[in-house]
This record gives C-alpha cells, sequence and structure tokens, in this order.
C-alpha cells in the first residue's frame, strides 16, 4: 500500500466512488502510478494493478451492462417507460443512484472472482 497524495479528482479503480487516499503500488514498482480504491475496495487495488487492461475492460463493460439493466428494470418497477425526461428530479435521482451502485457492486462482485484467493 502506498500513503501518496493522490489527486482530489481521483476516483476508486473498482467502484468509481470517491476513493480513500489509500493507493497500490507493488514494492518493486515504486515509480509506477498507484491504484487508488475506497476502503470497502482496497482489498482488489492489487487485482487491478496488475490485471491486462483487456480483461480490465471486458470487466468495466460487463459491469455496465449490468448497471445498465439493474436501471431497466428500475424503470419499469416504476411504470415509467424508457425516456428519462418524464422522471421527476426526485427519480431521475433514484434512477442514477440505482444504476451506479448496480455498477460498483458489479465490479466488485467481478474483480472478487478474479483476485488471488490469498
Amino acid at each position: 500500500m502506498s500513503a501518496l497524495s493522490p489527486p482530489r479528482s481521483v476516483l476508486c479503480a473498482i467502484c468509481r466512488r470517491q476513493h480513500s487516499s489509500v493507493g497500490y503500488v507493488p514494492p518493486k514498482a515504486s515509480r509506477a502510478k498507484p491504484v487508488w480504491a475506497c476502503l470497502p475496495d482496497i482489498s482488489l487495488a492489487s487485482t487491478v494493478f496488475h490485471m491486462p487492461r483487456e480483461r480490465l475492460t471486458r470487466i468495466e463493460e460487463d459491469a455496465l451492462q449490468e448497471a445498465g439493466d439493474a436501471g431497466g428494470q428500475w424503470l419499469d418497477e416504476q411504470g415509467a417507460g424508457t425516456d428519462l425526461a418524464f422522471l421527476s428530479p426526485e427519480q431521475y435521482q433514484a434512477y442514477l443512484a440505482v444504476v451506479f451502485t448496480a455498477y460498483g457492486e458489479g465490479m466488485h462482485r467481478r474483480l472478487s472472482a478474479d483476485a488471488a484467493p490469498f
């Protein structure tokens, strides 16, 4: 782990929420760019750091698809149709929360399944 000072605009590499100022860099890669993570996801920072970019991109795409599906299900449950313009501001915020949360949970679950078991 690294206690470097990250830029304020950096988000958790896993869930895209605000990071916890905790970054991962392997001990022998001190010049490498850290993977910043929030506390719930810090155990996965090593997995993300060492994962081939193509594999990470695929996991992100799968999590995005799952998040979109969760948003669509929420819209169906609300009887809101598919036009977001018809949602009230409160409904729109709730919709975004569903999508955003589903993305983070999907990333965490997929990366946990990919992580080394030690």
